[in-house]
């Protein structure tokens, strides 16, 4: 049986181990607050983009599919005091209607990145191609809109090793166009593919490590990250 000293010793201890636990839980809440727990990230493909994509005609002046998309999503981002990263055409700029809405997102605080300069399927391009479609339309956005570029996704998700050299070439940061299998580390021509699986499991984001071979490889694999999530899922958690 425990004397009277030894219960308030013994319940003073239990009060000091719950303040430190309640003092560890509220310090890991705040660090939790100090870093997004998710990245949300759209491709702002209009009808026109998708309509060339597929090699099909498009007729019409306007794109009501990208004005109303960006309407909607405008809102429901501010609504819910939400910040994305919104995978931009370059070309898409040379359109009033588009530019103001891409403006506008400027203001709103969301990140732009770059969806190449035309859409197109950039595997079946030259490299000299290739390299309009990731020169240009950073150069685009970045002037039209008065933002900063770092990012890229190609169309499709056709993401390849000479795409990854003009990305660091012409001063990108980040791909998000690979996903974590062994095809695409194939594609790309690296060694394995090291990933973390999110807290949902679903999405992943992938750092390439080693190349095969090209000297500059190391300097591109330390500046160039490469992430990757789930198809059609539109968030990946970091945490």
């Amino acid at each position: 049986m425990l004397t009277d000293t030894e219960t308030d010793t013994r319940e003073s201890g239990i009060e000091m181990v719950s303040s430190s636990v309640q003092a560890a839980r509220a310090d890991s809440a705040n660090a939790d607050r100090s870093q997004p727990c998710a990245v949300v990230h759209v491709d702002l493909d209009g009808s026109s983009a998708i309509y060339r994509h597929h090699g099909w005609a498009y007729e019409y002046a306007d794109d009501p599919l990208f004005a109303s998309g960006m309407k909607n999503m405008l809102a429901f981002l501010k609504r819910n005091d939400v910040r994305a990263t919104m995978f931009t055409i370059g070309s898409d700029v040379e359109d009033d209607q588009k530019r103001e809405w891409l403006i506008e997102a400027v203001r709103q605080g969301h990140e732009i990145a770059s969806h190449s300069l035309t859409h197109p399927h950039l595997s079946r391009l030259s490299f000299e191609e290739k390299r309009t479609e990731i020169a240009k339309s950073r150069e685009l956005l970045t002037h039209e809109l008065d933002t900063t570029v770092n990012g890229f996704r190609a169309p499709g998700y056709e993401i390849d090793r000479d795409c990854l050299e003009l990305l660091e070439r012409y001063g990108y940061t980040y791909d998000s166009s690979a996903f974590p299998t062994p095809a695409f580390a194939r594609r790309l021509n690296v060694y394995p593919v090291q990933a973390g699986p999110d807290r949902t499991g679903r999405c992943l984001t992938v750092r390439f490590l080693k190349s095969r071979c090209q000297p500059t490889s190391h300097r591109l694999f330390r500046s160039i990250h490469v992430t990757a999530c789930c198809s059609g899922c539109g968030i990946s958690n970091v945490g």
